[in-house]
């Protein structure tokens, strides 16, 4: 991989930005894309500490795949037309909107975390005192592209966590209508919504029923759920 460098005087990148070898060996079109790179660097400036410029590769229909990087290692995506490059405003907005997802997943990740470390101990006190790990999961979003985020297994002891889990916890968007992110309950028995409130800093759950209501997630009814999930 080649870094790109920044025209017009504008100094050195603070953003590490390079170019797969499927990008460089069209050396036309990686040359167009290293003139852009001051407007990605101005873009994502303090939320990403490396972008890489890749190629599909895919012949009459080439379009470039952006994937950045943030300063705690997880990435996102956005796919670009090349044609969108002869369009500085609208390439700003584009990039403007990769930061501001960014930013989003970076803090969904922090509310998931948050989360998990509240239920841990509820999961561990269940029936059983089944262990508790954690795995990375890919999610894609259309707002962000892929990006890695955690989720959390409940597994008998001494169990495996792909084989035989009890519960498990999957981080399914951060973009998600009327709340700000989700996270699905699931065991054997059945499969539970956990809903996000990044206005209220709190987790809640909405029965499938009438009326409908949101309950915020305490321990008293995370323990109705987890044994409703786990009577399989």
């Amino acid at each position: 991989m080649q870094a790109g460098c920044s025209p017009h005087g504008r100094g050195v990148l603070a953003v590490q930005i390079t170019q797969d070898s499927t990008l460089q060996a069209d050396p036309v079109l990686a040359a167009t894309v290293a003139e852009k790179n001051w407007l990605l660097e101005t873009a994502i400036d303090g939320s990403a500490a490396e972008a890489t410029w890749e190629l599909n590769g895919e012949p009459g229909r080439p379009n470039l795949i952006l994937r950045v990087r943030d300063p705690e290692g997880y990435r996102s995506s956005a796919t670009f037309a090349p044609v969108e490059l002869k369009n500085e405003t609208g390439l700003t907005s584009r990039l403007g909107d990769l930061n501001e997802a960014l930013l989003r997943v970076a803090e969904w990740r922090k509310a998931v975390d948050t989360l998990f470390a509240r239920i841990r101990p509820w999961c561990e006190a269940l029936s059983g005192s089944p262990a508790v790990c954690k795995n990375i999961n890919l999610v894609r979003e259309e707002r962000s592209g892929e990006y890695l985020v955690r989720e959390l297994f409940v597994i008998p002891i001494g169990g495996d966590r792909l084989i035989d889990p009890l519960m498990v916890f999957t981080p399914v968007a951060a973009w998600v209508v009327g709340w700000d992110g989700r996270v699905d309950m699931t065991g054997p028995g059945d499969r539970y919504i956990l809903n996000y409130s990044r206005a209220a800093g709190a987790w809640y759950h909405v029965p499938n029923y009438l009326p409908y209501r949101q309950l915020p997630l305490t321990e008293t009814l995370f323990r109705e759920l987890a044994e409703a999930c786990l009577d399989g």
